[in-house]
Formats: C-alpha cells, sequence, structure tokens
C-alpha cells in the first residue's frame, strides 16, 4: 500500500492490522525524516523501517 492521499503512519498502521494473522513482514519506506519517525513506525506494526532519505543527508553519505 503507498501512502498517497493517507499519512504514512496511518498507511503503516492499516497494513500491519491487515496482516496481524500472517506472518508477512511490513516495512515502511517513504515519509521517514526523523528518527522519531522511525520509532512511530514501528510502534504502528512495521517491522523495519527503509532509510534512505535520512541517510543521504549524513556526513558519511557519498557525494554526488
Amino acid at each position: 500500500m503507498t501512502g498517497v492521499g493517507v499519512p504514512q503512519i496511518t498507511a503503516v498502521a492499516n497494513v500491519a492490522d491487515a496482516l496481524r494473522s500472517r506472518e508477512i513482514p511490513v516495512i515502511a519506506d517513504g515519509g521517514i525524516r526523523y528518527s522519531g519517525d522511525i520509532a512511530k513506525a514501528i510502534a504502528a506494526g512495521g517491522h523495519s523501517v527503509m532509510l534512505g532519505g535520512i541517510l543521504a543527508g549524513t556526513e558519511e553519505a557519498p557525494e554526488k
């Protein structure tokens, strides 16, 4: 499910609820800007979080 038209946290929670009876991991991808967003995604039922954008702005990331 995409978060289009729905806040990312709501999308994660909805998908996690739908898949609760199955053993399918939920990965939150997109909309993660702050460390608190990671905690919220996990609390909403996500099993993991993609961190592309949040890590791209670090000093260790290669410049383009």
